[in-house]
Order: structure tokens, then C-alpha cells, then sequence
């Protein structure tokens, strides 16, 4: 396996996208090299970084939605 097919395979294996054959071979590799279980830590690491991340849109962003949607009811009403 390459380096970029190994990373993304990784990344697929932390969103839980591999099947079981996949995570057996990534486990085996992950004993096995250091350097890619490195690479899986800090990769878990900014996953988890990225769940706790609360993401709000911003006021204008909502007003828009907001008008458009005012907009559709008034047609629809017609």
C-alpha cells in the first residue's frame, strides 16, 4: 500500500468507512509502523478537535434563510 492510499485509508478507518477486512489490515499495520501510528494519533486527535467544535451561522446568514422562506410562504399562499 502507498502512503496516500495508507492515510486515506485511515481517514476512512476513524469515520468507521472501512469493512472489517480493511480494519484488520490497518491494526496490523498500525503495530507494526510507528510512523503511521503517529500519523493515526494526531489524526484522532484533530477528529476529536472537530466533534467538539460548535459551528453557529451567523446573523445575516440566518436572515436570509429567514427572508427567503417568508418569501415561498407569501407564493405558496397565492
Amino acid at each position: 500500500m502507498n502512503r496516500e492510499s495508507t492515510i486515506n485509508n485511515l481517514v476512512r478507518y476513524i469515520y468507521h468507512e472501512t469493512d472489517m477486512r480493511e480494519n484488520d489490515d490497518i491494526r496490523r499495520l498500525l503495530s507494526m509502523d510507528a510512523d503511521l501510528r503517529n500519523d493515526y494519533n494526531e489524526m484522532r486527535k484533530v477528529n476529536k478537535m472537530l466533534d467538539r467544535l460548535i459551528c453557529n451561522p451567523s446573523p445575516t446568514s440566518v436572515n436570509i434563510i429567514l427572508n427567503h422562506s417568508k418569501k415561498l410562504g407569501r407564493l405558496e399562499a397565492v
